[in-house]
């Protein structure tokens, strides 16, 4: 029997003592209530104690607005107020198609993008680097899909203006090179392609001075090298692998000096690398050979600088594309970021795959054109140096290769661009590649790393 019906059937002396009833009832079944309630948000938020027990990872991709136009090999930069800019990239991988000259703002506060001030010149697979005083310096690059459109030319942006200057340019034109802000505040620039009397890998180093406004010569590589990475170490001495073969190399700025390190356990080039919170670099992917080699890098590793000498870290296999065309070159296109607890979210990629035709069959070779030859993948996986292991992440909402990611002030991540699909090229055995102007941010709920690993991260 309900209260309703108690209260309308009891004699008039007791309806005193049958309120209080219900009222007791439905106070008991609010409070019960209501602690489920706790319960349910506990077990689905509680980041304190996840963060202290460092239980389970939970990632959640959330869209965050679009860019304003499709962008593939741009950069993204975070600026020291918190907010990134995002400059140059192209659209699609038509040859002779130009890349873009504007720039855009993400506003973490806001989720909005708003325009920012137009580069001086177009550019795509360029580098941006962030100074010391917060400007950002641009290099090279790229001003359209083709050999000849490689550039020299060096800007400056300034968040507070909101203006590019054009600064003295580099010592010759280069792409696929690295830029890494030196403990010192220069700016070393190695490696990378050109354009010298004929297409070449270059050795060449060069160092900006943001005081000077110039370049002036470093020491060479001792390999010449494209589609690397670069990674300041805690000593302050600069990490090169990739790019070629299994060899790295180590750049001392206080001797202007290059030495090798130990031989790397793969062969890659367009590889991905992050520094981790012991002082060690963990490299990722990438081709076998430089840019579209026939082999894959599928083995993870990690340098480690008491012993100049690689190991295999466990797990991450390639991707698997079973049922697919039977021959593949490597991953490319991955973006690694380390995260403030330490640990490495891996995003993204491609792989291009070969036609089961022969060579010299492919225009009779009904397939070739009608299955895509490029697979882009949307996955995420996390690296923890702790246990040295690797754990599958939440999907993102769109597949991206060449894209950005960023780690905002918040912790979360900002995945920005890439290519995103692909068309049928009929002028090319290959499909044309096709970026988005999609971006998303993906949250990541896990314990946090030491302080000073957090400082010394959002600083760099």
């Amino acid at each position: 029997m309900d209260c309703v019906s108690q209260q309308a059937q009891a004699p008039p002396p007791r309806r005193h003592r049958h309120d209080l009833v219900c009222v007791e009832r439905a106070a008991l079944l609010m409070l019960f209530l209501m602690g489920l309630a706790l319960v349910a948000g506990c077990a689905r938020a509680a980041p304190g104690s996840d963060e202290r027990e460092g239980t389970q990872e939970a990632q959640l991709p959330s869209p965050t607005g679009a860019m304003s136009v499709a962008r593939a090999n741009h950069t993204a930069t975070r600026l020291l107020d918190g907010r990134v800019l995002v400059a140059g990239g192209r659209d699609d991988t038509r040859y002779g198609v130009d890349a873009h000259s504007s720039a855009e703002i993400y506003d973490p506060r806001a989720r909005q993008w708003t325009p920012a001030a137009s580069m001086g010149s177009a550019r795509s697979g360029h580098t941006a680097t962030l100074l010391t005083d917060g400007r950002v310096l641009v290099l090279g690059g790229n001003r359209r899909m083709s050999e000849d459109s490689v550039l020299a030319a060096a800007e400056i942006y300034d968040p507070a203006l909101n203006a590019w200057t054009a600064v003295a340019p580099m010592g010759l034109p280069r792409g696929g090179h690295t830029a890494t802000l030196l403990a010192d505040g220069r700016v070393l620039v190695a490696g990378g392609f050109s354009v010298l009397g004929r297409w070449q890998e270059l050795a060449i180093c060069e160092i900006y001075d943001p005081a000077a406004g110039a370049f002036s010569p470093a020491a060479s590589l001792l390999y010449p090298r494209r589609g690397h990475a670069a990674v300041r170490l805690l000593d302050g001495k600069i990490l090169v692998a990739g790019g070629e073969g299994n060899l790295a190399e180590l750049y001392d700025p206080a001797s202007d000096t290059w030495s090798l390190t130990g031989p790397m356990v793969e062969n890659r080039a367009d590889n991905a690398a992050t520094l981790l919170p012991g002082g060690q670099v963990l490299v990722i992917g990438g081709t076998g050979a430089p840019w579209g080699g026939d082999t894959e890098a599928v083995q993870a590793e990690v340098y480690d600088p008491a012993t100049s000498s690689w190991t295999a870290a466990p797990g991450l296999g390639a991707p698997s594309l079973q049922g697919e065309e039977i021959a593949v070159s490597g991953i490319s296109g991955q973006r690694a970021v380390a995260l403030a607890n330490g640990r490495v979210l891996l995003s993204g990629g491609e792989r291009s795959t070969r036609s089961p035709c022969p060579w010299y069959t492919m225009d009779s070779c009904a397939d070739w054109r009608d299955s895509p030859s490029i697979a882009i993948f949307s996955g995420t996986a996390l690296y923890d140096p702790a246990g040295g292991g690797w754990t599958a992440g939440a999907s993102m909402i769109s597949g991206r290769s060449e894209h950005t990611a960023t780690l905002l002030l918040d912790g979360k991540v900002l995945l920005a661009g890439g290519y995103a699909g692909v068309a049928r090229n009929d002028s090319s055995f290959w499909p044309d590649r096709v970026a988005t102007t999609g971006a998303e941010l993906l949250t990541t709920a896990t314990r946090t790393a030491s302080a000073t690993w957090r400082t010394l991260l959002l600083a760099r």
